[in-house]
């Protein structure tokens, strides 16, 4: 159950950025993705907490196994009581950030025709939600001791020692504590996720196919996302930086400028309430603007009335 309100958190933490490190350093899209900036999908809190407890479940019960989180009744009792639900034919649904796609609580396909087509992609394949790392996570590993050559905490079938990240993915709380902050993810249709695995965030060739804005360049091995996620990627990298030793691809001036040139959208400020709400800490970074939107105010900015 853990591991599914997890799910949950990462999904309506996450929802509406898929926002990785766009033109600015280069992060691997190899895990699975959580935020969002639809309106539609901000206004229902209770449906985002469901949405991803199947699709996810594996991966969550490995990155997010063991923390306590608030249930469904708990997530309910934050929406005003006369808040209005998105619905489509009747079935509430939320709206990912990218593709305008609508899912239902169960994270599944509700109008395949309000979902952009993807070369070779079905409406059976992108019937799913999916969790993104927006950072690489083999910089998140790289300050530890488990990632260094000759490291003594793993050894293969000769015994010869190795390290890495198969070293500290086997055997770092550390490493796992980092890749369970939700400040590091964003949500998007599975279909594009699983296009973008194992490629790297750079700078796709302008005419690079694009899905739903974001650029795909499979024979450099990067992809690209739309510029309005710089500011979120950024103040993750500095997030990084600041409890996890993560030295990012990029100045932490050029990411400073970064964050302070793109203001948070609506959907990171809600997020970042309901990540400080259900987690430890925060990212301070988002701070100035928590205090300049009031709670009320976001609540109507995100459609609900």
């Amino acid at each position: 159950m853990k591991a599914r309100y997890l799910a949950r958190l990462g999904f309506s933490v996450c929802f509406g950025a898929l926002a990785m490190l766009g033109q600015y350093g280069s992060a691997h899209a190899d895990g699975w993705t959580v935020f969002d900036e639809s309106r539609s999908f901000d206004s229902n809190y209770a449906a985002r907490w469901r949405f991803l407890s199947s699709v996810t479940k594996s991966f969550v019960e490995a990155v997010f196994a063991g923390h306590n989180l608030p249930t469904n009744e708990d997530v309910l009792r934050t929406l005003p009581r006369t808040a209005k639900v998105p619905r489509f034919n009747g079935t509430v649904y939320a709206t990912d950030p990218l593709c305008g796609c609508k899912f239902d609580i169960h994270g599944q396909l509700v109008d395949p025709t309000h979902c952009p087509a993807m070369s070779g992609v079905g409406d059976e394949d992108k019937a799913h939600m999916a969790l993104l790392l927006v950072i690489d996570k083999d910089y998140l590993a790289r300050p530890l001791a488990c990632y260094r050559v000759g490291s003594p905490y793993c050894r293969d079938d000769g015994g010869t020692s190795y390290g890495g990240i198969t070293c500290c993915e086997r055997t770092s709380k550390d490493y796992a504590g980092a890749l369970r902050d939700p400040e590091f993810y964003v949500l998007a249709p599975a279909a594009l996720v699983d296009r973008v695995k194992g490629l790297r965030v750079g700078r796709a060739k302008a005419e690079s196919p694009a899905y739903c804005g974001v650029a795909i360049d499979t024979a450099d091995g990067v992809f690209s996302l739309p510029r309005k996620f710089d500011g979120l990627v950024a103040r993750a990298w500095l997030h990084a930086m600041k409890h996890y030793g993560t030295k990012p691809p990029v100045t932490p001036d050029v990411l400073a400028k970064i964050s302070a040139s793109t203001p948070a959208l609506l959907f990171e400020i809600s997020r970042e309430r309901l990540i400080r709400s259900r987690w430890n800490g925060g990212n301070d970074l988002y701070d100035a603007a928590l205090r300049a939107v009031p709670l009320t105010q976001a609540f109507r900015d995100m459609g609900i009335r």
